[in-house]
């Protein structure tokens, strides 16, 4: 079947949305009792260079609370939720009541995305490439 001509009455829209890189971010890959954080961001000696920061954490109001002062500290500038499940919505709120701005995701949409924020996937890496 040929495609069909796009009308003479077109109308081209500009976006004043602009890529944004990010300077620091972070994943959270979030189970019913813990989440797994991971922050990336700029080496501090070396120039071009990224290090990552990878930790557990409760998933307790208190222990969340302490997770948004912490990431407002680290300059995160945002951070990826990925859940199954309803285990997302304490760390979704009570993160973005610490006024971090919070994506929520699947998992599956973003997996070998180019740029994407990666889900940590144990304590010892981030997924991102270095």
């Amino acid at each position: 079947m040929p495609l069909k001509q796009p009308s003479h009455d077109a109308e081209e829209i500009d976006s004043d949305e602009t890529e944004r890189i990010l300077t620091v971010a972070a994943a959270v890959d979030v189970a019913k009792a813990w989440g797994m954080v991971c922050v990336r961001r700029p080496h501090p000696s070396i120039e071009g260079r990224r290090t990552s920061r990878v930790w557990e954490v409760d998933a307790t109001t208190n222990s969340i609370l302490a997770l948004g002062d912490d990431l407002v500290a680290l300059g995160v500038e945002r951070v990826v939720l990925e859940s199954t499940s309803d285990y997302w919505r304490p760390f979704f709120y009570l993160l973005e009541a610490a006024g971090l701005l919070v994506w929520l995701v699947n998992a599956r949409d973003v997996k070998q995305v180019t740029g994407a924020v990666p889900r940590p996937t144990s304590s010892t890496q981030c997924g991102w490439p270095s």
